[in-house]
């Protein structure tokens, strides 16, 4: 072989190398509903493993893996959540504790998407404090409405109380202790 030939195999292969990519990364989940042992009555979780390798060849992607808002990925992907009893399939999504779904990309540009992913939780969170702050005297109303309704909860419960002890085994009382039981009772209903 000449000596040009030698180089230029030697220059693709180097070319070649610097341009592939190789990742390997392992996820340990446990799931959020235990199988009740009936013997022991304990609830026993299961745990998986889940390894993940890729590779390119002759290309510059990039592999990024993490938690992102599952309203965001959703919004993303443009993928319309359904309701509970909505569903034809029953899928489950791998969520961490706080409600972020664990998202995998393997591409070109992979950091654009993760980026774009994080910044559809960001606008989300900027638009929820705009309406609260723009909302902001209806959402007072409403917590002074909430502390109305408690307040009429309370003295009906009250109300019923009183009822209860002033009216307790009436039906074994003669007419005269019945008439000062309602006379009492009126009294303390006025005051």
């Amino acid at each position: 072989m000449s000596k040009n030939l030698i180089q230029l195999i030697a220059l693709l292969l180097l070319l070649s190398l610097g341009s592939c990519s190789t990742f390997s990364e392992v996820h340990y989940f446990k799931d959020k509903v235990g199988i009740t042992d009936n013997k022991s009555k304990k609830s026993v979780s299961n745990y998986y493993r889940v390894k993940i390798k890729g590779y390119s060849f002759l290309s510059s992607s990039r592999y990024v893996s993490g938690y992102f808002n599952q309203d965001a990925v959703n919004l993303y992907f443009n993928e319309i959540s359904q309701p509970v009893n909505g569903k034809l399939f029953n899928t489950t999504s791998v969520t961490n504790e706080n409600g972020n779904e664990l998202v995998l990309i393997f591409s070109t540009n992979a950091k654009a998407i993760s980026d774009q992913i994080g910044n559809i939780s960001k606008n989300q969170t900027i638009l929820n404090s705009m309406a609260q702050l723009t909302q902001k005297d209806k959402i007072i109303e409403a917590e002074e409405i909430k502390d109305e309704l408690s307040t009429v909860d309370s003295e009906i419960q009250t109300f019923i109380l009183n009822t209860d002890l002033y009216l307790k085994n009436i039906e074994t009382k003669s007419g005269d202790e019945i008439k000062k039981v309602i006379e009492q009772y009126t009294k303390t209903l006025l005051n």
